[in-house]
């Protein structure tokens, strides 16, 4: 009868040999064309697609962390090619965008406004944009300027 420790039987040496020996013969079938564990057979072509798909895993997570665009620049790169200017005409959400506070300018342009920027604008502003600029001027009625820019504003996008 085996010696129990809280009534659970220890390992054995004899065991480990076992399971060592197991390896060995499995790290020798795979030098004779297949690996052969617990009836699973495995070709070398196997192995070498195995290998392939885990390459290629292991690229594209190291893509995404390191040399594909943020975001923030994403975004940013959108937003530079916009051009518009005109008076804020009307104020609605659209309830299909996420409730999204949008204005229409008198030239018929509609713009979405970021959630952080909502009270920055009002019914009569003036909204300009130039091509390549990442800054949104605002003229405001009373005759204040307010520059709402993007630079500052995808600083506040949550990190995932």
């Amino acid at each position: 009868m085996a010696r129990t420790i809280g009534g659970i039987q220890p390992i054995s040496f004899p065991l480990l040999q076992l399971q060592a020996l197991k390896l060995g013969l499995c790290i020798a079938a795979v030098t004779h064309g297949k690996i052969m564990n617990n009836n699973l057979a495995v070709s070398k072509t196997g192995v070498i697609k195995i290998i392939v798909l885990l390459i290629i895993v292991v690229f594209f997570i190291l893509w995404q962390k390191y040399w594909s665009l943020t975001k923030e620049e994403i975004v940013l790169e959108g937003v530079s090619s916009m051009e518009f200017h005109g008076r804020i005409d009307s104020i609605y959400r659209d309830k299909g965008d996420h409730n999204t506070m949008k204005v229409i300018l008198s030239g018929g342009y509609v713009y979405g406004i970021y959630a952080d920027w909502e009270s920055e604008v009002d019914l009569g502003d003036s909204l300009s944009k130039t091509k390549d600029s990442l800054r949104v001027k605002v003229f405001k009625v009373s005759g204040e300027r307010k520059y709402l820019d993007y630079r500052q504003l995808v600083k506040g996008f949550k990190k995932n």
